[in-house]
């Protein structure tokens, strides 16, 4: 009876520890960014951000040479400490440009395009788990940048690069996952483009705001959490041409369509997961190195967004559903890692009856990770992996044969 229930837990908490992961998706107006001109430095300032928010795919907006998307990846993400990072194509369009980055551990890059307006292009990067075994979760990204201005022409020219957007993705399945994202440059949710993207009347895909914060941003203190321009004022005006005037506009968002809103088809947005990075709320109509003291952010990141551009960058996180599994998908009955039982207190011993490289997890029967690490052992080669304290334990090991579990028992 013990057994039973036992083995009926340890599915429950095995399913929950594979059937899950997150994706953070950070979007960022990085302001007339060149690796060419005399405000390049801004790359270590970037590299900062990216230190702090860790995330899994951003997608930037204004970059203004076809240098900047190598040198921030190499300079900004990959120095940053945080993981390794890979890039889309850069395509030079008749403006200011797109680039997504991403972390290929977490996701790959499976296709892009470029959606024309008549102003900027809007950039679509299709993304799909890593690893997931047979069944692959796509995520359909789109950055776009709308035209400024608060004149009815400036308006009615968002709305038809809106349009164009709309009538571009007719072909994405209605089931799939997509994202609306950039620097919209909308004053409100009375705006036309707005409308088109979420009356769920005029665009192939009914797009929502994950915060439901909908209303008349502009200089409205109501919404003071969630304004992402300008984080500069007018008497430190910062680099680069820069719009001034402190926090007052939400011009930022990440939208998401039906079927993520749903979370019924293995991708679903993670509830209080976004934000803008640096407002704290305590800044409107001023810049976020006014009293008083920005607290959201370390100083050193505050000081990082502020020099980067006038705009906050925004972030959200996904859930990606995995197919369920069972309890091995491993593709070689000859070649297995497997661990040496050592007394209670002592390192687990890693061995391999041939050669493995590939990633070693360990859980407890909460499904929190535990320790998470690279491993490559030659035939019958011994590595250390770490001392457990007393408890049960799942150890994953995946690699190109997939994915193999063992459990395992720390007692005295």
């Amino acid at each position: 009876m013990h057994k039973n229930l036992f083995f009926i837990f340890y599915l429950l908490i095995l399913k929950n520890i594979l059937s899950q992961d997150t994706m953070s998706v950070l979007v960022y107006n990085i302001l007339k960014y060149s690796s060419t001109d005399i405000n390049k430095n801004r790359y270590k300032d970037i590299r900062e951000v990216i230190k702090h928010t860790k995330p899994d795919i951003a997608m930037f907006c204004e970059i203004d040479n076809t240098g900047a998307p190598q040198f921030l990846l190499d300079s900004a993400f990959n120095a940053a400490g945080v993981g390794t990072y890979s890039r889309s194509v850069f395509i030079d369009g008749t403006d200011t440009d797109n680039m997504l980055y991403y972390k290929p551990s977490k996701v790959k890059l499976l296709k892009q395009k470029q959606i024309l307006t008549s102003l900027r292009d809007i950039s679509q990067y299709v993304v799909y788990k890593n690893n997931n075994q047979g069944d692959t979760v796509k995520v359909y990204l789109h950055m776009a940048h709308l035209k400024a201005g608060s004149t009815p022409s400036d308006e009615s020219q968002r709305n038809a690069e809106v349009s164009s957007f709309c009538s571009n993705i007719t072909t994405i399945p209605a089931t799939a996952a997509v994202v609306f994202a950039g620097d919209l440059n909308l004053k409100s949710s009375a705006e036309a483009a707005w409308n088109t993207l979420t009356s769920g009347s005029t665009c192939a895909h009914t797009f929502f705001d994950p915060i439901n914060q909908v209303g008349f941003w502009n200089n409205n203190i109501a919404y003071a959490p969630y304004h992402t321009q300008s984080t500069r004022s007018n008497s430190n005006p910062g680099c680069c041409g820069a719009a001034t005037g402190g926090l007052d506009d939400r011009f930022d968002f990440i939208l998401i369509n039906q079927t993520i809103k749903n979370g019924n088809h293995k991708v679903k947005y993670l509830p209080n997961s976004y934000y803008a990075v640096g407002n704290d709320g305590q800044h409107f109509n001023l810049s976020i190195k006014e009293a008083p003291t920005n607290t959201s952010v370390p100083a050193i990141v505050n000081n990082a967004l502020f020099n980067i551009s006038d705009h906050l960058p925004v972030m959200m996180k996904l859930i990606l559903e995995i197919s369920p599994v069972g309890l091995n998908e491993w593709n070689s009955s000859v070649c297995k890692p497997y661990f040496i039982s050592t007394a209670y207190g002592e390192e687990i011993i890693l061995k391999s009856n041939c050669p493995f490289t590939g990633t070693f997890t360990a859980y407890d029967l909460n499904g929190k990770k535990i320790i998470q690490k690279q491993v490559q052992l030659s035939i019958e080669q011994s590595e250390s992996i770490f001392k457990p304290e007393k408890g049960i334990y799942l150890f994953e090991f995946l690699n190109e044969n997939g994915r193999y579990i063992q459990k395992y028992l720390s007692a005295d």
